[in-house]
């Protein structure tokens, strides 16, 4: 791992989180060990997995997602929302489940299964949103049809995927990850959203340099950083494996081996930092 930082202050990340590939089907690519390191080493405001579970890892701030429709019984809902009280006490919904065979009706079932496991209101655990692929601040969009549906609280937090396409004109990559979530305020306004995934990538296997990134990286997370309705953001991602990689060049932010990227020394160091003196 890197060596420990010294300096007067510690610099605690309010809103900042990260995205991690599970270690459960990483393939052996990197280790519990490994993971438990690379989180510490970053000390996010949360982190998820896409999983109900750390997997053994025990950073703090830690946000159970549920993954897919089995999951939606009361022991594992139960479960989950044990894990949830024992860190930040919130919940995500399915990742991109318009990209799968669940319909927006089944996600706002789910949902409201999920709102009404006793476990979830004796702890007033808070729920996330599913997230879409798709910009879900369009009217008739599978976002807006699962919020339709839902007979229950609407969940407390939107979430939200955005992505930049552009390397030769960075400016461009950012302006679309912003207009994004600047197309939510305006559907949902007074609604806290969160970013869990953002990063840069062309979409055709092309590797934008560190320059690129940082500068992408630093813009968008200084503009979340000043917008109150944007509670919490993450970057994609602190590992992933191999065959990510290859579709995300130069989106990693620590290696196999725990060992830090040069973009993960930019996300740790400079990106939402709030310097607080130690006494």
């Amino acid at each position: 791992m890197t060596t420990p930082r010294a300096c007067p202050y510690t610099q605690i990340p309010l809103k900042k989180g990260v995205a991690i590939g599970p270690l459960s089907t990483n393939g052996g690519q990197w280790t519990l060990s490994e993971q438990q390191a690379v989180l510490d080493d970053l000390e996010p405001a949360f982190w998820y997995n896409y999983r109900l579970t750390a997997e053994g890892v025990t950073t703090p701030n830690f946000i159970p997602m549920f993954t897919n429709r089995t999951q939606i019984n009361d022991p594992e809902i139960s479960a989950a929302a044990t894990v949830a009280a024992a860190n930040l006490n919130i919940m995500l919904e399915y990742n991109e489940p318009d990209n799968t065979a669940i319909t927006a009706l089944e996600c706002a079932t789910d949902h409201d299964a999920i709102r009404g496991n006793a476990d979830v209101i004796a702890n007033g655990t808070t729920l996330g949103s599913i997230v879409t692929a798709s910009d879900g601040s369009v009217g008739g969009s599978y976002f807006q049809d699962y919020l339709a549906a839902i007979t229950t609280a609407l969940p407390e937090y939107y979430v939200i995927h955005s992505y930049g396409h552009s390397f030769t004109v960075v400016g461009t990559s950012i302006s679309q990850i912003l207009s994004r979530v600047t197309s939510y305020q305006t559907a949902f306004p007074g609604k806290d959203l969160w970013l869990t995934e953002f990063d840069l990538n062309d979409g055709l296997g092309g590797t934008p340099t560190d320059a690129q990134v940082k500068l992408l990286m630093n813009s968008v997370c200084q503009w979340l950083e000043a917008t109150a309705s944007v509670t919490n953001y993450a970057w994609w991602a602190a590992l992933m494996t191999t065959a990510f990689e290859t579709s995300f060049p130069n989106s990693h932010l620590y290696n196999h081996d725990g060992s830090i990227a040069a973009i993960g020394t930019e996300y740790r160091d400079q990106c939402g930092k709030h310097p607080t003196i130690i006494l």
